[in-house]
This record gives C-alpha cells, sequence and structure tokens, in this order.
C-alpha cells in the first residue's frame, strides 16, 4: 500500500513541475510575441497546464488532511495566517521594488513583469487551496451524511469551473457570472451553518481566532487585488482569471471567513471549550451517584450505550459482553443494528485496518486523540470501539457506529471515555459488595479502615462568636468514602470541606485520608476555593486510580468580611438559608468530579459562588445519601424534604438542627439502619 508521505512527495514535485512548465510556457509565449515569432504554443496549453497544476495541488492538500486527527483549531488557523501574510508580504515587497525602480527597463521587460507574476500566481493559487481544505475540515466537522453528499457535490463543481476556459466564453460575461454566483451560494448555504467548530473554542482562543481570521480574509482581498492589477496589464500573456475557479474560490474563502467572525462574535459568551462536553458529562453523573445501588448490570449497560450513542450523534451501537475463556460474547446488546451486520462488522473491525488497535493496546480509557477506524459495509462507514474494564480486566466492549467516514472527533472519545469510566465504576462496585461479604479478610481490613476513617472526622461541636457548626459522618456496614472537616485557627479565614469518595472498603479510606491531607496543606494557603479545587484535582489526580474519583465541596468563612465563599466538584449542591428570606437556595453552579478529567482543562469545570451572610442565616452541606434515602414506597428523602424541615427549625442551634434533620430522615425511612452512607455539615452564623 502506497503510504500518506509517498503521495505527498508526489504532489509537491507534480505542483512545482506544472508550475515550471505553465513558467516556461508563458514565458516562450510572452519572448515570441516581443520578437515577433511564432512560439508554437496556444492559449490552450497554457490553460492545460494551469489546470494540471491546480489539480496538483488540490490533491497534494486535500490527502494531507485525509482522516488527518488534528482538529486543533487553532493550529489550523495559525498556518493559513502565516502562509497567506508571508505571500502577501513578498507581493507588497516585489510591488514596492517594482515602483522603486520602474524607469530602468530591466523592471519594464515583459519576460521579467511575466515571470514575476508567475510566482506570484502560483503561491496565490497554492495558499487559496490550502485555506479551502482548512475552510473544508472546519465545515465538515462532526459532519452528517447529508453534509458529507453536499459537500462532495460543491468540491465536484469547483472541479467542473476549471473547464470554464476550454469553452471560450468571454471573462466577467453572462456565463462567467451565473457559474460563479449558483456555485458560490450553494456553498455559502451548506458552510455558513455549520460552524460547530466555534463552540470549542475558549473566550481567549475565539479572540484569537477572529484576528487571524480578519487578517487572512484581509490577505485573500489583496491577492485577488494584485491578479485584478496583473489581469489589465497588456503584457501579462495568461490571464487568470479566465479561471472561474479563481475568483469563486476566493468568494467562498472570503464570505466563510466572514461569517465565522460574526458567529464567533456571537458566541464569546460561552464560557469553556469544554462546555458540550460537560453538558454530556453532567448527563452521566447518575451513573457515578450511589454506584450499582439501584440499577442493574445490563441497566448500567444500556444507559452507557443509549447516552454514548446520543452524545456521539451515532448511527448505530452495540456492548459485546465477554464470556470468560470463550471467544463468543456472553450477550450483546445493541441499537439501531441487527445481529447479522453485527458479525459483519466485528469481523472487519479485528481482521483489516483496526486489527492493529485490538492487538497493540492503542485503545485505552485515557486516549487523548481521536480513534476512528474506517470500515467497508453497506451501511456504516467508521467505528469507534471502547473496552469496558472492570478492576483491570476487559469485561467487554463498546461499539459506535457511524454512516460516514472519520465521524468520530478527540472531544467525542474523551467524553466516551468518561461515560465508560463511570459506568465501569458503577459494575465494578457492585462486584467489590459481593466479594466483600464473602471475604474474611477485607472484613478485618473494614475494621482498620472504620478506624482510621472515624480518626479522619471531626468529633466534636464548635462555636465561636461569628458561627457555630455541628456534623455527623456515619458509614453504613461498609466503610465509606464520605468526610467532613474545618480547620479553626486564629486567622479570619476559616476553611471547610465535605466530600464523597468513590467505592468502599479501605480504598475509599485511604483516598479519603489523602483528602483530609491536601485538605489540611492547601487550607493553610488560604486560597479561593475555585484556585482549591483546581489544586486538588492536581494533586489527588496522581494518586488515584483510573476507576476512583472524590466529589466535594470547599468553602472559606471570611470572619472579617462576613462573607462565605464555597465551590463544589460535583457534589450535591449547597443550601443556604438568609434571615431575610422566607425560603432558601439550592447553589449547583458548574462542577466535575475530582479525577474524572485528569488535565489542565478541569479548571474550566469549575465555577465558585460568594454571599454575604449575616446573623441567623444557615448553610447546609450533605451527602447524597441523605437526599436519596428512601422510605417503605421507594419515594426519596430528596432535597426540598431537607430544606422544609431546616426552615422549619431556622431559630434553633446548628446541633439541635442537625439532630432534626437525622430524627425526621430516620422516621421517613422506618429505619435508623440506611443502605448508605450519610454525611451532614450545619453551619449558623451568630
Amino acid at each position: 500500500m502506497v503510504s500518506k508521505k509517498y503521495i505527498l512527495r508526489v504532489t509537491a514535485i507534480l505542483i512545482f513541475i506544472f508550475w515550471s512548465v505553465l513558467t516556461a510556457v508563458n514565458l516562450l509565449t510572452t519572448f515570441s510575441i516581443s520578437n515577433n515569432l511564432h512560439s508554437g504554443t496556444t492559449k490552450e496549453v497554457s490553460n492545460v497546464v494551469y489546470l494540471l497544476f491546480f489539480l496538483a495541488a488540490y490533491f497534494h492538500y486535500r490527502y494531507r488532511f485525509y482522516r488527518s486527527e488534528n482538529y486543533n483549531f487553532q493550529d489550523l488557523l495559525w498556518k493559513i495566517f502565516i502562509s497567506s501574510t508571508l505571500t502577501s508580504f513578498f507581493i507588497l515587497v516585489v510591488s514596492l521594488f517594482f515602483d522603486r525602480y520602474s524607469e530602468r527597463m530591466f523592471f519594464n521587460n515583459a519576460i521579467v513583469i511575466n515571470a514575476t507574476y508567475q510566482i506570484i500566481l502560483g503561491l496565490i493559487t497554492v495558499i487559496m487551496i490550502h485555506t479551502f481544505t482548512v475552510w473544508k475540515k472546519l465545515v465538515l466537522y462532526q459532519k452528517s451524511k447529508r453534509l458529507f453528499v453536499q459537500w462532495q457535490v460543491f468540491e465536484y463543481a469547483i472541479l467542473a469551473a476549471l473547464l470554464f476556459p476550454f469553452f471560450n466564453f468571454d471573462v466577467f460575461d453572462t456565463y462567467y457570472n451565473v457559474i460563479l454566483s449558483v456555485v458560490t451560494l450553494y456553498g455559502i448555504s451548506i458552510s455558513v451553518g455549520n460552524l460547530k467548530w466555534v463552540v470549542y473554542l475558549n473566550f481567549k482562543q475565539k479572540w484569537k481566532a477572529i484576528i487571524i481570521l480578519l487578517i487572512v480574509g484581509i490577505n485573500l482581498s489583496f491577492f485577488m487585488l494584485n491578479l485584478l492589477a496583473y489581469e489589465e496589464l497588456e503584457l501579462i500573456i495568461f490571464k487568470p482569471l479566465t479561471h472561474v475557479v479563481i475568483p469563486l474560490i476566493f468568494a467562498f474563502l472570503l464570505i466563510y471567513g466572514l461569517f465565522s467572525i460574526l458567529v464567533i462574535l456571537f458566541n464569546l459568551p460561552t464560557s469553556s471549550v469544554f462546555e458540550r462536553n460537560f453538558e454530556d458529562v453532567f448527563n452521566f453523573q447518575r451513573l457515578s451517584e450511589s454506584p450499582g445501588a439501584n440499577m442493574s448490570e445490563d441497566q448500567v449497560y444500556h444507559l452507557l450505550m443509549e447516552s454514548a450513542s446520543s452524545a456521539v450523534m451515532a448511527d448505530a451501537a452495540w456492548i459485546s459482553i465477554d464470556e470468560e475463556g470463550s471467544s463468543d460474547p456472553k450477550k450483546i446488546i445493541s441499537t439501531g443494528i441487527n445481529k447479522k451486520e453485527i458479525e459483519q462488522i466485528s469481523k472487519i473491525i479485528k481482521s483489516g485496518y483496526g486489527k492493529r488497535f485490538f492487538d497493540v493496546g492503542i485503545i485505552r480509557r485515557n486516549v487523548a486523540g481521536r480513534i476512528s477506524i474506517p470500515i467497508s459495509h453497506p451501511s456504516f462507514k467508521s467505528a469507534l470501539p471502547i473496552p469496558l474494564i472492570v478492576q483491570e480486566n476487559k469485561i467487554g466492549d463498546l461499539y459506535l457506529l457511524k454512516e460516514v467516514p472519520d465521524g468520530f472527533t478527540g472531544e467525542m472519545m474523551t467524553t466516551i471515555n468518561i461515560f465508560t469510566r463511570q459506568a465501569s465504576l458503577a459494575i465494578e462496585n457492585r462486584q467489590l459488595l459481593e466479594d466483600a461479604i464473602e471475604n474474611t479478610r477485607y472484613k478485618e481490613e473494614i475494621k482498620i479502615a472504620r478506624h482510621v476513617h472515624a480518626k479522619l472526622i471531626p468529633q466534636s461541636e464548635y462555636q465561636c462568636k461569628e458561627f457555630e457548626v455541628s456534623g455527623l459522618a456515619h458509614s453504613t456496614d461498609e466503610v465509606g468514602g464520605d468526610y467532613f472537616d474545618y480547620k479553626i485557627s486564629d486567622d479570619d479565614k476559616v476553611p471547610f470541606i465535605i466530600g464523597d469518595v468513590s467505592g468502599k472498603g479501605t480504598s475509599a479510606a485511604f483516598h479519603t485520608s489523602q483528602l483530609k491531607a491536601v485538605f489540611h496543606s492547601l487550607g493553610l494557603l488560604q486560597m479561593q476555593p475555585k484556585d482549591f479545587l483546581i489544586l486538588a484535582n492536581q494533586a489527588l489526580s496522581e494518586c488515584l486510580d483510573d476507576q476512583s474519583f472524590i466529589t466535594l465541596t470547599y468553602g472559606v468563612i471570611d470572619r472579617s468580611k462576613r462573607q462565605l465563599y464555597f465551590a463544589r466538584a460535583g457534589h450535591c449542591p449547597t443550601y443556604y438559608l438568609s434571615t431575610n428570606k422566607e425560603n432558601g437556595h439550592f447553589y449547583f453552579g458548574k462542577s466535575l468530579g475530582i479525577g474524572i478529567v485528569r488535565n489542565v482543562s478541569y479548571r474550566n469545570f469549575v465555577t465558585e459562588d460568594c454571599i454575604s451572610y449575616q446573623k441567623g442565616d444557615i448553610i447546609a452541606l450533605f451527602t447524597d445519601g441523605i437526599t436519596e434515602s428512601r422510605n417503605g414506597s421507594n419515594e426519596m428523602f430528596s432535597r426540598e424534604r431537607l430544606a422544609e424541615i431546616i426552615e422549619a427549625n431556622r431559630t434553633k442551634s446548628a446541633m439541635q438542627i442537625k439532630q432534626i434533620v437525622l430524627d425526621e430522615l430516620f422516621k421517613f425511612c422506618g429505619t435508623a439502619h440506611l443502605n448508605d452512607d450519610y454525611t451532614l455539615l450545619i453551619f449558623k452564623f451568630l
């Protein structure tokens, strides 16, 4: 099979050869005309050579971006900016040079002018084709089958426009204008509505993109003005605007760039590059909240498959669960595809191009790039296989399919990895729970873990002149990961925290101790809650295993300013009750658990709230073991019921409110032995 590098080298050589031939033909014609000789060449020869030069450049850049996994929009735009700006600078220098020495005979020579023009024409043609290919990549980002077909029609129309000079139509006559207008309008109609890449730029990147697109537009306009200027010179033999494809591509590039700038301007208020991803992850939060408690293993698989398909707009999907000791799957769960098609595509993936992914283990749960396996099938053209890992063992695979080639992007891969991690975590916790019941050694470890966990929690109430605080963290028969703490010192700022570590047992207790260490270390720095969560995510991601994460809320009470700052990381919302209001308010805020996104982009998922408190105000922090506890009728205790109890007892002390909430919780559930860990922390300001 011919390599991509070889094809790029061949097309690059062809570009230079055809440009050289075009230059030679036009210079020979110029020399012949200047000396009243017959060159033996015709206008059609130049048109044919230019057509070949154009096609060589077109296929060179088309193949360069074919199945390219580079969706770094800033990088793509920056390359266009550099190449177009350098070309503009070169043309400007040449123009100034000719103006400066125009009185000299050498610079009035027809051959010199035509040679210079051939260099400029070649550069402009290559830059415009390069820009067109980048614009195509932007338009087809997250493409659908319909858009893919529409774009192919547009490209074929542009290539067909290369034949215009061979019909001997005059430049800018009716046929010329009709072709230019119709094809340009068609290209604009299918492209201006496909600017999905814009939303993946953060605020700073959007401003950079606006500046880059603006300068690229100026450069393109400068190119066109130069071509028009040369078009008017009688010394120029080859007229480029005879090829309607040049103004056609120019019009498309300029208008799409203008629409991109306008869309970016309207999207400036968007907060981060991962907004769409955050919505998808937020919809999947229930896979990680009380994992496995109210959901069977099959339900987890169905939820994973359906939600993953929706998140990446897959046309079909299936989950294959492995049978231990057998090559045949134990079960298959599918949507949008039948059993026969599953068997066909499985063979294609594991025996063709996709085989290397399984052989060398490229597919991992933390893959950052895009993996899209091309498949040859009547209904589907690209596949995204993801392994399901539980306790370091692969239990099966999730397959997502699309009807178009290269239908999956790096952002989609990141989102699906988070989904599968959460789903695998739910399944794993069920298995761990079942194993723990039968394992005596594990029970002994549980005793140790419970002792360690108890030492991590404050054992007494606290009251000062600014506030009083009362809390409780209770684990079920297994050791949980619920944790709360606060640090009182002579400083005006008092940090506090409440968290829930995924899983149970010794690992949960161990991660809880790590969380306590981070809290006491970073708490001394008196940083803002948002900064704390960013640094905590960085520190804990280094020690958390791949299947663990932590939800928490961190806050700081500023006693001197009588203000409260807090931010949450995927935890239950914070409830605040003001003496000036009859009802309290739950603060949600954008958030994501510690350890789910383990890179610098985590800062995009954190927001911070600030409240000025006064005497009598109450803040309540809790874990889902409180609000999601159920009674005999399978009714949840709920956040609303918790708020009503606190509001009804707002005049009581923090310790009294805490005890009343617990009493009402046990009364609601009909027992004091709940099925999940529960933690409650009450602050009342004095």
